[in-house]
């Protein structure tokens, strides 16, 4: 069945340590809830030698493949 659901509104909850993003609340139309919880990740330009940058790529990489692929498991 294909699902109809849209987002009728969002709020921003919290924004991530310097400047990567947001966490979002997206309130959602004819869904089975009424809201949900999303990350988003929009890192801004760094020097490519920049440590701090690189390692804070890498975790939202990491965390993404967790919810790819480990997430619909449990």
């Amino acid at each position: 069945p294909s699902s109809r659901a849209s987002i009728a509104s969002h709020e921003s909850v919290q924004e991530l340590w310097s400047g990567y993003g947001e966490i979002l609340r997206l309130n959602l139309r004819e869904a089975p809830q009424p809201s949900v919880i999303v990350k988003r990740i929009k890192p801004p330009r760094a020097e490519s030698a920049d440590v701090g940058h690189a390692r804070k790529l890498r975790s939202y990489a990491v965390e993404q493949r967790f919810y790819q692929k480990f997430a619909p498991l449990l």
